[in-house]
């Protein structure tokens, strides 16, 4: 890996430039008066972007696409990441509500290749580029700050017109999704498990029934326990024996 100057200002920088594109495809949708389709179609375009922008800052940054995480993950022993059941569990909660009922196939597919975009474009930043540079300064770091400007980054809801409850629960929502996602790129030294889950629960998310706010709160406590618990997990299995918690810093033994 390229050793990289001021790697948190780097990653402040990259975090305003993913959330720069969806935020003109938002405006633009507004401007043009777009819905359902079109708009989801247009916010596709703008996410695609961003993933071909990061890939480039991205291996200008870190040196190749496999630094970015973009490769076959290191699995091991599937029992070990407890057989991925608690991501599961996550993802099962909103289906409980069901899925919109005046959801079309092109509406549908719209939002396959909507998903598919997002879950590639963020984990390729918050993950792949972000993750490792601050990597660089120690392991608890690029935990936390890349799963901070994570859920940061959600308050850009705002801007579309989301309510300012509903954003903070994204957002609280988003710092627990991003843990684990950013524990199982270096447990696995890829981001394909992360890009395959944020995918999965994007859709979920996007195509089942919005429940009212006493369920939601509920949901979302829920989801967020089961994250925090697994994180604990993981980290405890995967980088217990790397970090010096006395010191906060990685220990030679790694």
């Amino acid at each position: 890996m390229h050793q990289i100057k001021r790697p948190v200002l780097w990653s402040v920088l990259l975090t305003f430039l993913i959330v720069l594109f969806p935020v003109l495809s938002g405006v633009v949708v507004v401007i043009l008066k777009l819905e359902s389709v079109e708009a989801v179609l247009i916010q596709t375009l703008a996410i695609t972007l961003a993933f071909i922008v990061g890939l480039f800052f991205g291996k200008k940054l870190l040196g190749s696409y496999k630094a970015l995480g973009l490769k076959r993950p290191v699995i091991g022993k599937v029992k070990d990441f407890l057989y991925f059941i608690p991501l599961f569990l996550v993802e099962l909660i909103p289906l409980y509500f069901g899925f919109e009922p005046e959801l079309s196939l092109g509406l549908v597919l719209s939002l396959v290749m909507l998903t598919l975009v997002i879950g590639f474009a963020e984990e390729l930043y918050f993950r792949g580029i972000i993750g490792k540079l601050l990597e660089s300064k120690g392991l608890v770091l690029a935990v936390f700050l890349s799963s901070f400007l994570f859920s940061i980054g959600h308050f850009a809801n705002l801007l579309g017109g989301k309510e300012m409850l509903v954003t903070l629960l994204q957002v609280i929502f988003a710092f627990s999704f991003g843990l684990v996602a950013i524990a199982l790129r270096f447990a696995t030294d890829s981001i394909l498990i992360p890009i395959l889950w944020h995918v999965v629960h994007n859709f979920i998310a996007m195509s089942t029934i919005g429940n009212d706010q006493s369920g939601a709160i509920v949901a979302g406590a829920l989801q967020f326990s089961i994250l925090v618990v697994y994180m604990v997990y993981l980290w405890l299995k995967f980088f217990r024996g790397r970090i010096d918690l006395s010191k906060g810093e990685e220990t030679k033994s790694r």
